[in-house]
């Protein structure tokens, strides 16, 4: 009688050729950092079903990429490919190592035939290498997924106008890139947490020196106007962002640039706050930043 592992190897080996009759598969795999959470990446497929990306946070800090949730049928080619990963990586191998509360954690899942197993490890595991082919085609998924838009993007924008004396004034806008309407939670109604707010930040460019490794831009919020009396959509607790759409903010900053030449400066949107209310449509939350702008 096989054993549950032996069950896995010849399942993840029929599939990798191409066979895919009576075979039930799924994968899952997740990323998350912090506590309380603010980064959390999952990306999953299920044959016969859904493939799907779902993201709290920008992928680079001040990138512009989006946060949401994409989902697309799941594609028979793409199974196959990524138990071959599966295989040739020899998953079934690999132990989990003790996890860090807090700390980054990368988890893999996966259930073929009724047989589950689960590969857990913190950030900086040698097996993150070896699992790299692996983790090559899940990130393949989530890149078509985002590509295609199929699913609720959220996206944020800073658009700089110039004014007389020197100034700019800078305006934040949220966008929905997706082709699904979707609903997030409006970070100027006040929530007590310190992880919900919109707005717009600037950072110092970082001293260059010789053979040393620069500490990064550091960011401080830029003071902003937040008016008494909100406008629709900004007066509730919810707003909807229809797909395709923008919606401006009703915040204002101004730079004088002058004084600020040479310095980075970005717009955040940040709400990590759980629905309180039953949605039709997806609430997307998390923190998203807009790209990156010098002075």
């Amino acid at each position: 009688m096989r054993t549950p592992q032996e069950h896995i190897v010849n399942a993840l080996r029929q599939l990798a050729a191409g066979a895919t009759s009576g075979l039930e598969f799924s994968v899952e795999s997740l990323r998350s950092r912090g506590t309380p959470l603010l980064w959390e990446e999952r990306i999953s497929i299920q044959q016969g079903h859904q493939q799907r990306y779902s993201t709290i946070r920008s992928f680079v800090d001040a990138s512009g990429a989006p946060i949401g949730i994409w989902e697309a049928p799941a594609e028979a080619k793409t199974i196959q490919e990524l138990a071959k990963a599966l295989c040739e990586t020899r998953i079934w191998e690999l132990s989990s190592e003790p996890l860090i509360s807090g700390g980054e954690i990368n988890s893999w899942s996966y259930e073929i035939s009724e047989e589950k197993a689960t590969l857990s490890v913190p950030g900086g595991s040698p097996v993150l290498m070896a699992i790299s082919d692996v983790d090559l085609q899940l990130r393949r998924i989530a890149n078509a997924l985002v590509a295609s838009r199929s699913g609720a993007a959220l996206s944020c924008q800073l658009k700089l106008t110039e004014l007389s004396g020197g100034w700019v004034n800078a305006q934040i806008a949220l966008i929905n890139e997706g082709k699904q309407d979707c609903l997030v939670q409006n970070p100027l109604i006040i929530s007590g947490r310190k992880t919900d707010f919109l707005r717009i930040e600037l950072g110092e460019p970082p001293i260059q020196q010789p053979e040393m490794t620069s500490a990064g831009i550091q960011y401080q919020p830029l003071p902003i106007q937040v008016p008494s009396d909100l406008p629709p959509p900004w007066n509730g607790e919810y707003i909807v962002l229809h797909s395709g759409k923008r919606i401006d903010c009703p915040l204002k900053g101004s730079v004088n640039v002058s004084e600020h030449r040479g310095y980075f400066i970005r717009a955040v949107y940040s709400h990590y706050g759980r629905p309180t209310i039953t949605h039709e449509v997806p609430l997307v939350r998390g923190r998203v930043f807009s790209a990156e702008l010098q002075l």
